[in-house]
């Protein structure tokens, strides 16, 4: 198993910048999570397709964590994103193009998220209403609407 930093909290990226920055002081988690040799493999991947979608490759370590989470990196589909892309699981049935439409789909949900980070990753799993429930109840992530 390889380590990798995992990130969680509350984040905001500035139009302007590609990096990510901290909001509100606070709510950062910053940690190691262990990742399988079967999701190390991916990296070169998951780093090709962020930048295809225009996505800040500092991403990239947590769309791994995501990986490990959804599949431990086996399968035809280790980021699960057979969903996102046809309404349906088991579509995908390569893992490139599971990869590609990860990665697109992370990014989309994290813009609509407003790149709060939290509320990105609950709304991978699930589903984009996750993110309209939320900014109907108050606008911001907590456990209490998960």
């Amino acid at each position: 198993m390889s380590t990798i930093v995992a990130i969680t909290g509350e984040f905001e990226k500035d139009s302007q910048q590609s990096d990510v920055t901290e909001i509100e002081g606070g709510g950062i988690g910053v940690g190691t999570a262990n990742v399988s040799p079967e999701v190390m493999r991916y990296q070169p991947l998951l780093e090709k397709y962020a930048q295809k979608h225009g996505l800040d490759a500092s991403y990239v370590p947590i769309m791994m964590a995501l990986m490990m989470q959804e599949s431990g990196g086996r399968g035809n589909d280790p980021m699960q994103s057979s969903e996102s892309k046809c309404g349906s699981v088991g579509c995908i049935q390569n893992p490139e193009a599971s990869i590609d439409q990860g990665v697109k789909h992370f990014k989309d949900v994290l813009e609509k998220a407003k790149y709060d980070l939290k509320l990105c990753l609950q709304s991978y799993n699930f589903g984009g209403g996750f993110i309209n429930y939320v900014m109907e109840n108050g606008g911001k992530y907590t456990k209490e609407l998960a």
